[in-house]
């Protein structure tokens, strides 16, 4: 049964990674739709745990996802986003290499997903296109790369700018202290750049 109706990638809003919304994700996103189960995640609630093997592939209908790891000081950072209209899952170690996930995935709010098992969506593709796997993996590494290079080739500033220009709305909908975290800055920091650009009223 399908939920909601999105066509990749015309209409996905939030374009936090260019890897969510090439057409090499159509098979992965169209799946979904047509053969995913509604399942619901309360806020805080883990997709996959760190260590573990990620179990599904799904779009998110609703709410988000936040992706993190544990560094050595034991906090928590921030590493990724997967918002409405996106796809969630352990990509690169579950999905890819059958490997368990580094990373733990956390809904970051209340969230609604249409979600199917890794090792069904993985028969479907090796069936329908036998180069895909490989296919996306060179575009992960490209945009691994580019995010890579971003973090030197920007000021925290500019990256700030241009997060919040692929993700309209991300301000209301992701608390202050992950959106420092992803951009890699302290909170003091992150409340620096928001005033620099007028964008104090955000006080999640």
């Amino acid at each position: 049964m399908r939920f909601f109706s999105l066509s990749l990638p015309e209409k996905i809003m939030a374009r936090l990674n260019d890897f969510m919304v090439c057409p090499e994700l159509a098979h992965i996103y169209n799946y979904c739709l047509a053969n995913g189960t509604a399942a619901t995640y309360s806020k805080g609630q883990s997709f996959v745990d760190e260590g573990a093997l990620c179990r599904y592939v799904a779009v998110v209908r609703s709410g988000y996802f936040k992706f993190s790891v544990i560094d050595n000081n034991g906090d928590e950072c921030t590493t990724g986003f997967s918002f409405a209209g996106d796809i969630v899952a352990d990509y690169v170690y579950s999905f890819l290499n059958s490997q368990p996930s580094p990373t733990l995935i956390i809904a970051g709010a209340d969230s609604e997903v249409l979600r199917v098992p890794v090792g069904e969506l993985r028969a479907f593709l090796d069936k329908v296109d036998s180069g895909y796997i490989a296919r996306t993996a060179k575009l992960l590494l490209k945009e691994a790369y580019c995010r890579y290079i971003d973090m030197h080739r920007f000021s925290p500033e500019e990256r700030y700018l241009k997060l919040i220009g692929r993700v309209p709305g991300i301000l209301s909908l992701v608390p202050l202290q992950e959106l420092a975290s992803y951009l890699s800055v302290s909170r003091r920091q992150f409340q620096r750049i928001r005033a620099q650009v007028g964008h104090l009223s955000h006080d999640k």
